[in-house]
């Protein structure tokens, strides 16, 4: 088997208004790479929510990169003051990955 290598993964749930400020959170802490997906629907505290084609600015997307311990403080301190006005749902797991230069 390959050697793997303790990193950890966050996966960030927001609108689209504030995709750049995430993106700025992550590229500012250094983070080497990061995907970005669009959410369709779901449910949440405030029960069921769908994409609406017509307005953008309400659309959720998650933003999901994998790093390194230390670089995961720097992007939530970064994130932190959106927590108050905007629908952002942080979560954070451990993953292993094989390829360490790549994170």
């Amino acid at each position: 088997m390959a050697q793997t290598h303790a990193r950890k993964r966050i996966d960030i749930f927001a609108e689209t208004a504030i995709l750049s400020r995430v993106e700025e959170a992550l590229t500012s802490a250094s983070v080497t790479g990061y995907t970005v997906v669009p959410c369709i629907k779901g449910r949440g505290w405030h029960g069921e929510w769908h994409s609406d084609e017509i307005a953008d600015a309400g659309r959720m997307v998650m933003v999901t990169a994998i790093l390194r311990d230390e670089t995961l403080d720097t992007v939530i301190g970064s994130l932190q003051p959106l927590l108050k006005h905007w629908r952002i749902v942080i979560s954070i797991s451990d993953v292993s990955v094989i390829r360490s230069e790549k994170f």
